[in-house]
């Protein structure tokens, strides 16, 4: 399955290493397009009856499109942080296509039939988000100069007491392109906002509890209606049966 590839190769790629931001621009590019390709799959699901349209319209999709907003920042973020080169692990390239071959196959223009998998979709960028919070968090995070020097300098402008001369001189005898450590004041406004990633995530995943809340119903209502036969038959020494379970 082309999520769980995915995910396999964003943990092979952060978990334990060096943080890359090309890594990181290629996640947030990723979540960010399956969000928006799970807004619109919902709210065809909401329109066509097959989801409580309420919830859908009112909660999960607004919430999905905050969640967007936010790894729209993180993405500038990781853009700026990226040299301009190749160099992208071919194991996160290559699950990074497949997944958006998959996402935007035909057989997904079934909302109702893909409902699970949008849910999916949804705790994969939830995951991407934590990924994205560890690697904010290590020391060795580097990104290039130029790239470091803007979010210094907006840090500078935002953060009260942050500004450090020194810094700034050692910034602008860099070169651009030259990778460099991410000062600790800019570290810690960077994992700000992707901590607001990452609860934002994790409210859309509360969210998409309604993508599948129908399905539970009829499971609840369809062991219900057989349980009395079900309980006669054990009765009379028949064979257990599994009827209406997992459906």
């Amino acid at each position: 399955m082309a999520l769980a590839g995915w995910d396999r190769a964003l943990h092979d790629a952060l978990v334990d290493q060096t943080p890359d931001p090309r890594v990181l621009l290629v996640s947030a590019n990723i979540s960010i397009g399956l969000l928006h390709r799970v807004a619109q799959l919902a709210s065809l699901a909401a329109n066509g009856g097959e989801v409580d349209g309420s919830t859908i319209k009112a909660r999960l999709v607004p919430t999905l499109r905050t969640v967007a907003d936010s790894w729209e920042r993180d993405r500038a973020t990781w853009r700026a942080l990226s040299p301009r080169t190749t160099g992208i692990p071919f194991a996160v390239a290559a699950a990074a296509y497949a997944l958006h071959q998959a996402l935007h196959a035909p057989e997904f223009d079934s909302a109702f039939d893909s409902r699970p998998t949008l849910r999916l979709a949804i705790m994969a960028t939830v995951e991407a988000a934590h990924l994205q919070v560890q690697a904010t968090r290590r020391p060795d995070l580097r990104g290039v100069a130029s790239g470091v020097a803007r979010l210094t300098q907006a840090v500078f402008d935002q953060v009260p007491g942050a500004r450090s001369l020194s810094l700034w001189r050692e910034l602008e005898r860099l070169d651009g392109r030259t990778s460099i450590s991410i000062p600790a004041a800019v570290r810690t406004e960077l994992l700000r906002h992707t901590v607001g990633t990452l609860t934002q995530a994790t409210s859309a995943a509360s969210a998409s509890h309604a993508l599948v809340e129908a399905d539970l119903h009829n499971i609840r209502r369809t062991r219900g209606a057989i349980a009395p036969g079900v309980r006669h038959r054990r009765a009379n020494g028949a064979p257990r049966t599994d009827l209406g379970m997992g459906r």
